[in-house]
């Protein structure tokens, strides 16, 4: 309860309510929303969003992912006969993938990395050409391949090519990547 007699209920309710008026402005000017935690759910529906604006997509493995024979999944990718380490996801960054590029002539030859993944933004464009830049600068164009944006259906054949998956993140946030590779 809010009480003049007592500013630190003052206090405590504008500490509560801080971001109220920038959460309404969002509610406001944005047409779907898609939150990863049923808290995050629960929160946009107390700010009056819109069932019908709302998906939620548990951050979470699969239940039941689609294994496919190694051996076809890694002709599929045309690193047939390679150790396949993959790095999954948006690429950006903040994703380290330039980390994996600069050990891997440390690597036995026989390694390849594949970056599955593709890009949304012109700053991961950017990057993505910056890769693609020390990849040749380091004679590494046989070693490295880039899939491009992976869809859904594609998610098994990577997933099942792939001997090591690695994380070289920069930061720490929420990981779609990460589920679905302890999926498999």
């Amino acid at each position: 309860t809010v009480s003049l007699e007592q500013p630190e209920t003052l206090i405590e309710f504008a500490a509560e309510n801080a971001t109220w008026f920038v959460d309404r402005s969002l509610v406001a000017h944005t047409d779907y929303f898609v939150p990863l935690m049923k808290a995050e759910e629960a929160l946009l529906a107390r700010h009056g969003v819109d069932k019908d604006q709302i998906e939620h997509i548990p951050l979470v493995t699969e239940a039941d992912p689609e294994f496919r024979d190694p051996t076809e999944s890694k002709a599929a990718l045309g690193v047939e006969g390679q150790q396949v380490v993959t790095a999954f996801g948006w690429v950006r960054e903040s994703k380290g993938y330039d980390r994996v590029v600069e050990v891997l002539n440390r690597l036995p030859d026989d390694v390849v990395f594949v970056v599955a993944g593709g890009t949304r933004t012109d700053k991961q464009a950017a990057y993505l050409n910056d890769l693609r830049g020390l990849v040749e600068r380091r004679g590494l164009d046989d070693r490295v391949v880039f899939t491009g944006y992976v869809g859904r259906d594609e998610h098994p054949t990577i997933m099942s090519a792939t001997d090591a998956m690695v994380f070289p993140y920069r930061d720490n946030r929420a990981s779609d990547a990460l589920a679905r590779a302890l999926s498999y």
